[in-house]
């Protein structure tokens, strides 16, 4: 992500939200409302914004409702046709890796979290040495693309 918002500084303003407890990475050059938006300032934030960048995700669902766009970072851990909406485009790497290449891998993790959850044991089979570690279908699409897809949606 962020060098998505390097590739597009000055001509996208990104504002970062999540939940605090969550793997947040502060980005350089958004505006960071991470752990400060209950739901309905969330719901607000959605409103307001021209569009959305991020996983499959509550984010993703609101944007759909509202009618605005939202550039999906899908990977190969769900099947397309569970997450597209008609103002959406969708990134994903389904059928370009082995894990992956017949149906979608609904792994659960990249690495175990020791915390007493069973996800911890539906780890994805390609994790990638990042920082943090990503599986290897996210880490195959590249800022550039994201970038583009983006910017698509300016007119």
């Amino acid at each position: 992500y962020q060098l998505v918002v390097d590739l597009l500084q000055g001509r996208v303003l990104f504002v970062q939200i999540g939940e605090q407890g969550h793997n947040h990475k502060p980005l350089r050059g958004a505006m960071d409302f991470i752990g400060q938006t209950d739901l309905r300032q969330l719901i607000r934030l959605g409103w307001h914004a021209v569009g959305g960048l991020g996983p499959s995700t509550f984010l993703q669902h609101l944007m759909a409702a509202f009618g605005k766009p939202y550039v999906l970072l899908l990977g190969g851990r769900e099947p397309v046709s569970w997450t597209q909406y008609p103002a959406q485009q969708t990134l994903h790497t389904l059928g370009a890796l082995d894990c992956c290449r017949k149906e979608a891998c609904w792994k659960s993790r990249v690495v175990p979290l020791g915390d007493g959850s069973s996800q911890d044991k539906s780890l994805c089979s390609q994790p990638q040495p990042t920082d943090p570690p990503s599986p290897r279908c996210m880490a195959i699409i590249s800022p550039e693309s994201v970038a583009e897809a983006v910017l698509r949606y300016q007119t």
